[in-house]
């Protein structure tokens, strides 16, 4: 039975009664637990952040930012005090949506800096443009670098269930370790040479055995060029694991941050009185220098070997 939930990790939980927007759940083997994001974009995203060799641990909705004082906080709740605090209308919804902002993930590294990721359709950009900007701004004066991750990025035909099937078989190989087929698949894979469709290597070896080389670095492949087959491309990777990073989380921010800072945008704008010192809200998650601590969430078994294979929406009494 579950005696924890990873709600209580996120500064704005998703999934609980009374919310308008379903969410999504997707199992994580880097993480050890299952993740409530907000799309079925997301939940690609997070995906492809959990199969990917670079990234040490990511987090959903993991703080919330004041974009007038760029200072960081641990649940969406305290940053609404903070508005208060500062004598703003912090009733109006609207008000709010401007004035704070929640990442939708939040990576980390073996090496700093950490990454903000922001999921947006891709015909949704014109519309957030201005708004982009001033939260790529707030995140890059927090100590964060930002990016903006869209369809396009991860909207491969087939691209989800061959990330699916490589989380799955990563899983396999905690469980297993390794083994000689996969020695024996190397000297296979060593002995075609180039590249190779993986129907040569399946009258010895199983689809799990394969997806496992895959995901270990003893085969290569591109994910994103359709839904594993037969006729799919493989070659030899020694090691190489460059072919399970679908995003390009070095890459420059999407946008460019605007001349001004956030805080001159936005105080044009808002009702501003005499500010207040803000209160400190104590939170593992956020560190009294505004960023958030190094060290990642206790990691949890997964409740079961079998790991689902496709998102699913929480149920409606959840919502």
């Amino acid at each position: 039975m579950r005696t924890w939930d990873p709600r209580a990790q996120m500064a704005r939980p998703l999934g609980k009664k009374g919310h308008h927007k379903g969410s999504f759940l997707r199992a994580s083997v880097k993480m050890g637990h299952e993740l409530y994001l907000e799309s079925k974009l997301e939940s690609i995203v997070a995906l492809a952040l959990d199969v990917d060799p670079g990234v040490r641990a990511f987090f959903a909705q993991p703080f919330c930012i004041n974009l007038l004082t760029q200072d960081v906080y641990p649940s969406k709740r305290a940053a609404v005090a903070s508005l208060r605090l500062q004598g703003l209308r912090s009733e109006l919804r609207d008000e709010e949506s401007e004035l704070l902002y929640t990442p939708d993930l939040l990576v980390e590294f073996c090496c700093p800096p950490k990454l903000l990721i922001e999921v947006k359709g891709a015909a949704q950009l014109d519309r957030f443009q201005a708004q982009m900007k001033t939260r790529i701004a707030a995140a890059q004066s927090a100590g964060y670098r930002m990016i903006v991750v869209t369809d396009e990025h991860v909207g491969h035909k087939g691209l989800e269930a061959n990330l699916v099937a490589i989380r799955d078989a990563t899983y396999a190989l905690r469980k297993q370790g390794s083994s000689t087929q996969m020695q024996q698949l190397q000297d296979a894979a060593e002995y075609i040479g180039g590249r190779f469709e993986l129907q040569q290597l399946r009258s010895r070896f199983t689809d799990g055995v394969l997806l496992m080389g895959i995901a270990s670095g003893v085969l290569g492949c591109d994910v994103r060029a359709g839904k594993f087959a037969r006729n799919s491309q493989g070659w030899p990777a020694h090691g190489d694991l460059s072919h399970l990073q679908v995003l390009n989380l070095s890459a420059a921010p999407a946008r460019t941050p605007p001349a001004i800072s956030p805080r001159d945008a936005l105080r044009s704008n808002a009702r501003l009185t005499s500010p207040a010192p803000q209160a400190e809200t104590p939170n593992h998650h956020v560190s009294n220098h505004r960023t958030l601590q190094s060290s990642s969430m206790e990691r949890q078994p997964l409740g079961c070997p079998e790991l689902q294979t496709q998102a699913r929406k929480a149920p409606t009494h959840l919502r």
